[in-house]
């Protein structure tokens, strides 16, 4: 922790919706060291005027202006996947990575910000190390810091929106007994993403994205209940396809509990809509250093800015 700063920030946010959070040391007798303030707003932030004005607003609600904030990013230019590669110097794996990359990312890798980091049990004595990879469009990454600074955040961690969840639900998954594949799916205002990943086994990571609106049915909607019911039953389906694809193609069984955060993760209707995909919902939680007065379906809504926060506050690796 870095003792010169007072307070810390974390920042998610998409096309419609924001949360942020401000974490201020704060220990007490039952062991929370940080003590957490919240922020969401709602609104059309297609538009970067109209983003960097809610960006300002929960600046001053907040008070994180200029705060070593932790952010996290996602769209068609940007990529994570798992992989193996040779082991050598930085610069070898780097251009074994771009080799690889070449297959499957849809844009220039030649000056897209590009990271990765090894995972799993390092084997010293073999030639291959598995590695997390990230890649981001170089247009797409000055454009994010771009919005942030014009709303004197500061930003000093970036993560990819698919990384950012696993590490927000990470400690939830590996507390169970049941060794597998973990489901997390995060709800955006326009866009889920749905992730499935044996924490414990290196290239087991699979993600994808849903175009699921949930602004649309929890938001200010003339939606009727039929439609209602028709479009979160799509959800489920999605879901339940991306499962069986999961185990057809990888060897990790699934684990039975579907960690849930984002965005109107208080909702009854979302927790029971999702259990019909025979998974048991479970929020994800605030780790157990935080102080706050949040229910545990609120928590999920916050779980991912809060992670980013603490990981700022922890010098988290950018990527």
């Amino acid at each position: 922790m870095k003792n010169s700063i007072h307070a810390y920030a974390g920042i998610d946010f998409d096309t419609r919706s924001l949360r942020a959070v401000k974490l201020t040391p704060h220990k007490n007798s039952d062991g929370h060291l940080w003590q957490m303030e919240q922020c969401e707003l709602h609104g059309d932030y297609t538009k970067e005027p109209e983003l960097s004005k809610a960006l300002n607003e929960m600046v001053h609600t907040l008070g994180i202006k200029r705060l070593p904030t932790g952010t996290t990013i996602w769209g068609k230019q940007a990529f994570v996947t798992e992989m193996s590669v040779k082991r050598g110097a930085e610069q070898e794996v780097r251009t074994a990575v771009q080799f690889e990359l070449r297959k499957s990312v849809p844009f220039d890798l030649t000056t897209a910000v590009l990271e990765f980091h090894e995972i799993g049990q390092a084997d010293s004595n073999s030639e291959m190390i598995d590695i997390a990879v990230g890649a981001l469009a170089q247009q797409l990454f000055k454009q994010h810091i771009h919005t942030l600074e014009t709303a004197d955040i500061k930003p000093e961690l970036i993560d990819l929106l698919p990384f950012s969840i696993c590490t927000a639900a990470q400690e939830q998954c590996l507390e169970t007994e049941e060794r597998g594949a973990s489901v997390i799916l995060h709800v955006g205002s326009e866009v889920s993403t749905l992730i499935l990943s044996d924490m414990e086994v290196p290239g087991s990571l699979y993600h994808r994205s849903i175009y699921f609106s949930a602004d649309d049915i929890f938001g200010k909607t003339e939606l009727g209940e039929e439609e209602v019911s028709r479009r979160l039953m799509s959800l489920v389906e999605e879901i339940s396809r991306t499962l069986q694809f999961y185990r057809k193609n990888y060897t990790s069984p699934i684990i039975g509990t579907l960690h849930l955060c984002g965005v109107y993760t208080d909702q009854e209707l979302l927790a029971s809509t999702l259990a019909h995909t025979e998974l048991m919902v479970q929020h994800v939680l605030l780790p157990s250093v935080i102080q706050t007065n949040l229910s545990d379906m609120q928590q999920g809504t916050f779980a991912i800015p809060c992670t980013l926060a603490l990981r700022t506050a922890e010098g988290g690796i950018h990527g």
